[in-house]
C-alpha cells in the first residue's frame, strides 16, 4: 500500500452511537440498525420468517463494534489497531507488574498512581478478553510488634511469603550461630 491511498480518507461514516432500532423492516424479517433518525444496516433473515438468536447477536456486535471504536478512524481499524493497542497495553501491564512488585519486595518506596494503572491495566486487559474485572488487589499486611511478626493477612491463594528476621540474623551470627 502506498502513502497516497494509506492517507486518504474513506467518506465519513455515521456518526455513533449506533443502537438496534427494531427488529423488522418492510417486507423482510430483520435487525435494523440506526443512529439517529436514519436506518444505518439492515440484518435480514436467510429464510425471510423470523429473526434468529445469532441475526439479533450479530445486530448487537456491529452496534458494540462501532460504538466502542468511536474515535478510531477505520483505516486504522483495518490497519489492526485495537489488537495492537491490546498488545501494546499487555506490554505496559508487563512493565508495570515488574515495577511494583520489585518495589514491594525491595522496599523502595511505594507509588501509588503505578499500582493503580497497573491494576487498571489488568482489568482491561481481563475484560477485552472475555474474563471478568478483578477486584481490587488489598494490599498484603505484615504485622510486626517489638521486632516479633504477629500475623500476615491477605496473602491471596497461591502466593508464598517469606520473613526474614535480620536482627534475629546478626545475633546468630555473632554468636557463633546460636540465638541470644
Amino acid at each position: 500500500m502506498n502513502r497516497a491511498n494509506d492517507s486518504q480518507q474513506t467518506t465519513a461514516h455515521t456518526a455513533e452511537p449506533w443502537r438496534i432500532t427494531g427488529q423488522s423492516c418492510r417486507d423482510y424479517e430483520g435487525a435494523e440498525i440506526g443512529a439517529g433518525n436514519k436506518t444505518v444496516a439492515v440484518i435480514l433473515t436467510a429464510d425471510a420468517v423470523e429473526v434468529t438468536e445469532e441475526e439479533r447477536a450479530n445486530a448487537r456486535r456491529i452496534c458494540a463494534a462501532v460504538n466502542a471504536c468511536q474515535g478510531i478512524s477505520t483505516e486504522a481499524l483495518e490497519r489492526g489497531a485495537v489488537s495492537k493497542l491490546l498488545e501494546a497495553l499487555t506490554a505496559c501491564e508487563l512493565q508495570l507488574r515488574e515495577f511494583v512488585l520489585w518495589h514491594h519486595r525491595n522496599g523502595v518506596g511505594y507509588c501509588e498512581e503505578m499500582e493503580d494503572a497497573w491494576e487498571q491495566a489488568r482489568a482491561a486487559i481481563a475484560e477485552a478478553a472475555g474474563g471478568f474485572s478483578p477486584e481490587p488487589r488489598k494490599p498484603i499486611v505484615i504485622e510486626v510488634r517489638g521486632g516479633v511478626v504477629q500475623g500476615v493477612q491477605n496473602v491471596p491463594p497461591g502466593y508464598q511469603y517469606e520473613i526474614k528476621d535480620y536482627d534475629n540474623l546478626e545475633a546468630e551470627s555473632s554468636d557463633g550461630g546460636r540465638a541470644i
